[in-house]
């Protein structure tokens, strides 16, 4: 697809929209595609624009509004755009971090008993918690990918999803990094629930 018909601004958003994996709100958009010459009140403009010229895809959402997506080519040739810019891992560790403050926001939402709506949110933005996951654990960026751990472990065990929550925490604690002391313990907690209920991952 040309890229011809989209301004500089245009670009540089629509390639940092490439570490997506899938369906994303506008906050998260602004949070990523935000940095260098484009503001937070930039990206909703230019968001629009690039639906407008068809790079971008949006869907509504009966719980959550508008979601906006990268057809999986146009992803790809984003990821590419952003690599040849120098810009991913830039753009990775925005992403990370939105998404492990994202995770504690779900935290806080069962912890105030609205259980029912952090498990939409985890089911909603579950790849994207995924892609937050593998990123920095790979990256070994232990802290927010622990921060992650801590705040999913109970919506994991509600959901069922205890084995893929075992896997996570085995990767973060194999590596024996070093925590904040509440970080780690609430992390522990994770992996301790995981595994009452899937038994040794050994």
């Amino acid at each position: 697809r040309s890229m011809i018909c989209i301004n500089e601004r245009e670009r540089v958003v629509f390639r940092r929209l490439g570490v997506f994996v899938s369906d994303f709100s506008l906050e998260a958009a602004e949070q990523v595609a935000s940095a260098d010459r484009i503001f937070e009140f930039d990206v909703s403009e230019l968001l629009t624009s690039l639906v407008d010229k068809s790079m971008v895809t949006t869907e509504k959402s009966s719980s959550a509004g508008i979601r906006y997506r990268l057809l999986e080519s146009i992803r790809v040739f984003a990821r590419v755009k952003l690599d040849e810019a120098s810009e991913q891992r830039d753009a990775n560790l925005r992403h990370a971090e939105y998404y492990a403050d994202l995770a504690e926001s779900l935290q806080v939402m069962y912890r105030g008993g609205d259980l029912v709506g952090a498990l939409v949110g985890l089911e909603r933005e579950e790849d994207n918690f995924r892609a937050l996951l593998r990123f920095t654990l790979d990256s070994k960026l232990w802290e927010p990918a622990a921060r992650a751990v801590s705040a999913l472990g109970y919506l994991w065990y509600q959901a069922g999803t205890n084995r893929e929550g075992v896997q996570w925490c085995q990767a973060l604690f194999e590596a024996d990094p070093e925590l904040p002391d509440v970080v780690r313990a609430g992390a522990l907690h994770s992996y301790a629930l995981m595994l009452s209920t899937t038994g040794s991952p050994k």
